[in-house]
Parts: structure tokens; sequence; C-alpha cells
């Protein structure tokens, strides 16, 4: 635990007192306190902290107890990261701090719209904004978590915990995957034949049942195609639209991205009783009668055998997302600048008439 803290402190430096009796996080030179609790899980809990002489935050989480393992896990995978600079799509590590009962706490920036269960309802229910926009926007959120777990297993990490507790959106529509306790190298979960981790609704068959599959980033894949089923269902709840870039936006003039309208989406309710985990039941694809590009991406990434299943790198590829890749790289990002006046509509409409 001092190695861990130590390393970061040396350039992070981060620690807890007390001041009139009321604990403090001091981080880069700023005291920060805090009375907000955001939640909890597996880990521990989550603890907005809010700075005394500024409007800087941070998220602080304490773990339920000295947990090591994650704690390494986060250290490491952000330091493999390190190498290349932070994923705008990763949910970056500001630092570890030592709680006054000798706990490492992990801090790490704010996401302003929470996590996206939060938002798949926000945007299922909200009437501020169009369905076409509805459609940009699922699309976009797939496309922010596929490039943040591509880089993950580029550095040779699987996540093994994908699900929309388990992203978050920042300020600026941007999809962020965030609890890496859960995460493994390849070579880890060989060696521990790993099974059983991560969410029972999310874990790949392979990962459930240990089928003798050499664990690989597909399990992650697999939960990454369950949280898209469900994006499509939460908010759509149309058969998934194919986008098509208007000259507008190729001229980096507009940013509003067009799509036709689909019929209600046929589903197969045995993909998604997930808890019974019978792999019989699975063979079915996870949209009826796919038609569309993007629902036939969908049934490739929850083909039941992981030898079947597209890798992350190759789900990017896919043309379904070529129209996003094309206008990423404009400056300023005609897609990222469309995705914040959005959530802005949905989140803070009162801003933005």
């Amino acid at each position: 635990v001092a190695e861990l803290h130590a390393s970061l402190a040396s350039t992070l430096p981060a620690t807890f007192g007390t001041v009139d009796n009321k604990q403090v996080l001091i981080f880069q030179g700023k005291a920060f306190t805090s009375d907000i609790k955001l939640g909890g899980g597996a880990f521990g809990t989550a603890y907005l902290y809010k700075s005394s002489s500024s409007d800087a935050q941070l998220v602080v989480k304490l773990p339920k107890q000295n947990n090591l393992r994650e704690i390494a896990v986060e250290y490491n995978l952000h330091h493999a990261l390190g190498a290349t600079g932070p994923h705008p799509n990763l949910l970056g590590l500001r630092g570890m701090a030592l709680q006054i009962d000798g706990r490492v706490c992990i801090i790490t920036d704010v996401a302003k719209h929470g996590d996206l269960k939060n938002v798949l309802t926000q945007l299922g229910e909200t009437t501020n904004i169009t369905e076409m926009d509805k459609n940009f926007l699922v699309k976009k959120l797939m496309h922010d978590v596929m490039q943040g777990a591509s880089r993950m297993h580029e550095t040779g990490f699987v996540h093994y915990d994908i699900k929309p507790e388990n992203i978050l959106v920042d300020g600026r529509g941007r999809a962020l995957l965030a609890d890496f306790g859960t995460s493994k190298t390849v070579e880890q979960a060989v060696a521990e034949n790993t099974k059983h981790v991560g969410t029972h609704k999310y874990v790949s068959p392979e990962v459930f049942n240990v089928t003798g599959y050499l664990n690989s980033e597909k399990s992650d894949v697999w939960s990454l195609g369950i949280t898209a089923y469900e994006m499509l269902n939460t908010v759509v709840k149309k058969t998934p639209v194919e986008m098509a870039l208007p000259s507008s936006l190729e001229g980096g003039q507009s940013a509003v991205l067009t799509a036709s309208r689909g019929e209600a989406m046929p589903h197969n309710e045995d993909r998604l009783d997930l808890f019974k985990h019978d792999t019989t039941s699975l063979d079915a694809p996870a949209i009826a009668n796919a038609q569309t590009p993007l629902e036939k991406l969908v049934n490739r990434m929850l083909a039941t055998n992981p030898a079947d299943r597209p890798s992350m790198a190759e789900v990017l590829a896919d043309d379904v997302f070529k129209v996003l890749e094309n206008v990423h790289n404009a400056d300023p990002d005609p897609v990222q600048v469309e995705a914040q006046r959005l959530f802005g509509a949905v989140f803070n409409p009162s801003a933005t008439q």
C-alpha cells in the first residue's frame, strides 16, 4: 500500500487531514470536503468532494476494506496507459491517498451526467430531442465505450465487468469506461482460471460456465453487446438505424447526422434471460430477423461461441461506425460538439433555449 501511494504521491500529492474537526482531502494544494455520497458497489462507496476555494470537484472511492488487489489493478492499468497518456474514453486516475484509518482511496475526475444507466433512463424519457438525435447519441456512446475497451485490450487488460453502471458520461457527452477493480491481464485470467467474475447478467457464457475457451478480450465484447442491446431497447425502442453523413457535416459546418426511422425491434426473450446462462437457449440471435448492419453487429457480439465473436478492434472497424470515424479527426470534432449540445438539451434545457 505504501509503495503504491508513494509512487503517485510524488507527482499527484493527496493526503487526508482534519480542519475544524472535519475530515478534508488535500489534493494539489487545495482542500476538498465532502458530504455527498454518490453511490456504492462491490468495491466500496464513492463520495463527491468539493474544493472550498474554487469550483474544482473530485470523486473519492473509499473501499470497504483494504483490498490490495483491486487497488493494484487500478494502479497497474493506469501505469500501463501512462506510456501513451490518458485515453479520452477511460476514467482517469487522478491519484491515491491513505485514509486516516489506513485504507487506500482512489481519486478520479467527476462525470457530470453520472452513469450510463441514469443517462439511458433520461434519454428514454426525454422529449427535448428527436428520435433521430437519440439514435445518434446511442451510437456515439457505444462507439466511445468500444474505443476505451479497445485501448485496454491493446494494453493487455480485460475489463470483465462492462455494464451501464460502470460507464460514466461526462459534461461533454463523452462515455468513460470506469471501475477497473475486476480487470485482469489475459495471462492472469488464464492462470487463475477466471470464472464467475463480473456482474451475472453481463458475464459471457465462456467465463460463467468455464467452457475451456481461453479467456480473452472477447468476454468484454459479449458484455458490451448486452449493454448495447439494452441501450437500443431503452432509448431508441426502434430498429437500430443506420446513419448517413450529410454533405454539410463533411464540410465541417454542421454536426447533424441523419437517420431513417425503423419499425419496432423484434426480441428473442430467451436471450435476455441471461441469469440462467443456459447456452442451449442462446443459439437464437438476440435480434430476430436482423436487417440493418447495426442489428447484425450486435448479434455477432452476442455469439455464444467466442470464436464466432469479433474482437473489440474488429467491432470498431465495422462499417457501422465509419461515419463517426471519418469526422473524429476534425478540430473541433463535430461529433463531440453535437453530443455536448444534445446532452445540454436533455439535462439542462433552460440553458439551451
